[in-house]
Formats: structure tokens, sequence, C-alpha cells
């Protein structure tokens, strides 16, 4: 039998999100982002709901820093090789290891700006 209830209006809120292949530095979750008005935007985290304004490194692991400030060398790319064991479609590596995750599949990762080493 068919649910009879009337389909709910999105709001504002939760309109205009976008899937991005980026993980939530809190619990590891998918991102979403949205685009803001001045160029800027405001990324969103599908799982734990956390948010951040501005780029989607504001709250991935490519924008970790260390205890001192400095960038920790962590990328959020697509998992290549996904299995039971780690069905993630996002996952986190360091740096130098970004090149062979994506060359090993022919992956093609694009980065939303680049961390600074400040």
């Amino acid at each position: 039998m068919l649910n009879s209830a009337k389909p709910r209006r999105i709001n504002h809120e939760d309109a205009g999100w976008f899937l991005i292949e980026h993980a939530c530095r809190i619990c590891s979750g998918r991102l979403l982002w949205r685009p803001g008005p001045n160029g800027g935007g405001q990324a969103r985290c599908a799982e734990c709901g956390t948010k951040a304004v501005g780029e989607p490194r504001n709250l991935c692991w490519c924008g970790a820093k260390t205890a001192t400030g400095k960038n920790a060398g962590l990328r959020c790319v697509r998992n290549p090789e996904r299995t039971p064991q780690n069905p993630n479609e996002v996952i986190v590596v360091p740096v130098e290891e970004v090149d062979m995750v994506v060359e090993r599949k022919g992956v093609v990762t694009r980065y939303v700006g680049e961390p600074d080493d400040e």
C-alpha cells in the first residue's frame, strides 16, 4: 500500500548540495558542498552533519594541520579498490602515495583548492 502522505517540501537549507570526493576530518564520512553567492561556499558532512564555511578542505582531510600548524600532508582520493572490508568510496592517503593510488586504477581526482604549507 502506498503512503498517502504529502511529499516533503525541501527548504532552502537542504537544497543545492553536491556530493564531492572528500572525506570529513571528524567522522570520515562523505562531504557535500554548495557554492556560495560570492565565490565561497559551504561544506557539510553527509554522515555527522558538521559544517564549515569556505573550501571543502576546511572540513576534509586535505586541510588537516599538525599541532604546530603545518599541513599534515594528507589527501582525499577515490578508493580504486573497494572491498567488503574497505567499502568507502573516498579514502585518505599520505600526499606521497596520491599518484600511486590514482595511477593504479586510472582514477582521475580533482582537488578543490591546494593546501598551503604554512
